[in-house]
């Protein structure tokens, strides 16, 4: 009875000994590719990730340059308005602007036009060489005077030139005085390409949206503990 308890067992060890060898490989080869899987799921979740970023990338740049045109595109027509309507009566013999009631309703229209179409702007200034002024915001309040050498002599200063500058502040005292985001450029008469003085543009800032948006993608990524 003993001999084939002995037995038994010796059997039983066996089998054991058997199942392990044959598990052993099995959970080695689960578990390889348990790790390859895995290995793969992340890559894609990675994969996926990247993609939807260059995606969000490229629509804010896309929003970005759409505003910085936007911006220019109001700039030249306001210059080209200007060259326009402002007729030899409206004008002295250095192309400045007179200061009477006719003058100035034709440039209020043609800044009530601007503020219409494009619909970044928020301030507008044209300072002519002479040191006269017009200034309209959109909600229409306007001004003309002579009150414009300090913004000439700061441009003139800057170098701004026909190409147009971005601008994060205008110190001159005057009207349009305070930080933003400006555009400014050369107002020239286009039939013979003489400096008449110079537009300034204040938008509302351009950069605002892309801030917003990488502020958002660091709270989400801080909340997620991912980055």
């Amino acid at each position: 009875m003993e001999g084939c308890m002995k037995r038994d067992r010796k059997f039983v060890s066996i089998l054991d000994k058997l199942r392990i060898s044959f598990l052993t490989p099995f959970l080695v080869l689960l578990l390889a590719i348990m790790f390859i899987l895995g290995v793969q799921y992340r890559k894609r979740e990675v994969d996926a990730e990247i993609r939807q970023v260059k995606y969000e990338d490229e629509i804010l740049a896309q929003t970005l340059e759409a505003r910085i045109q936007n911006t220019k595109s109001c700039v030249n027509t306001i210059i080209i308005f200007l060259n326009e309507v402002l007729g030899t009566e409206n004008l002295d013999e250095d192309g400045c602007p007179l200061i009477n009631n006719a003058t100035m309703r034709k440039i209020y229209d043609c800044m009530v036009g601007t503020f219409t179409t494009f619909y970044n702007a928020e301030q507008v200034m044209v300072v002519w060489k002479n040191g006269t002024v017009w200034y309209e915001n959109w909600t229409e309040n306007y001004f003309m005077g002579t009150e414009g050498k300090p913004v000439l002599s700061e441009m003139e200063a800057l170098g701004v030139d026909k190409k147009g500058r971005w601008l994060r502040e205008i110190s001159a005292d005057s009207k349009i005085k305070g930080e933003g985001c400006f555009f400014a450029k050369q107002y020239v008469e286009i039939a013979t390409g003489k400096r008449l003085g110079y537009v300034i543009l204040k938008t509302g800032d351009i950069f605002e949206s892309i801030e917003k948006a990488d502020s958002e993608k660091k709270f989400t990524c801080m909340m997620s503990r991912e980055c």
